[in-house]
């Protein structure tokens, strides 16, 4: 479509608006990349017509094209940021869920005994543990009886705040099916 530096600007807007209507598709992540600018002007162009996009995007610049290039990501790590930046997303969410149903009085437990009661009770419909508690053995039983009773569980890192919150109330916390009485 004649979208290097010597064409017009027609055929590289038809080009960004092309690759943008089969973007619209895509509810993930995407890796931008490519030698020179043509992407750095994509990656403006979305800015401007596809915010709910551009979030999603990372821009990656390679030596060439083809499945060079996508090894060439590959070993950039840019799968691996990707994958981190979806799990922490994943954590922030359930933290943000815990929060919100103490902010409600919804049923949750924190803390070693509170989850633990929980666990015992059946109650506990997901277990979230920091990373910082998974050595403590009461913690390990707790996640074990937790297993029994299929309560699903998640492990927060508390290299981010997310985690780091987790482990302010005590590394361990549930979001119960039902309320139980202390």
């Amino acid at each position: 479509m004649g979208s290097g530096k010597g064409a017009g600007t027609e055929g590289k807007r038809m080009l960004f608006e092309t690759i943008l209507s089969r973007l619209t598709l895509i509810t993930s992540h995407l890796v931008l990349a490519g030698p020179g600018f043509v992407k750095d002007d994509f990656a403006r162009f979305l800015k401007d017509r596809a915010p709910e996009i551009r979030d999603r995007i990372l821009v990656v610049e390679t030596r060439g094209t083809g499945r060079g290039a996508v090894q060439e990501v590959i070993g950039q790590g840019v799968l691996d940021q990707i994958v981190g930046d979806i799990q922490l997303q994943r954590e922030v969410r359930l933290m943000e869920e815990f929060l919100l149903r103490v902010s409600k009085g919804e049923p949750v437990a924190y803390g070693v005994n509170e989850v633990s009661e929980a666990v015992s009770c059946g109650a506990a419909e997901r277990v979230i543990v920091s990373d910082s508690v998974l050595h403590d053995p009461r913690i390990a039983e707790i996640l074990d009886r937790a297993e029994r009773v299929r309560a699903q569980i998640s492990v927060l890192s508390t290299s981010f705040e997310p985690g780091m919150q987790l482990e302010s109330l005590g590394g361990i916390a549930a979001l119960l099916r039902y309320r139980i009485s202390s």
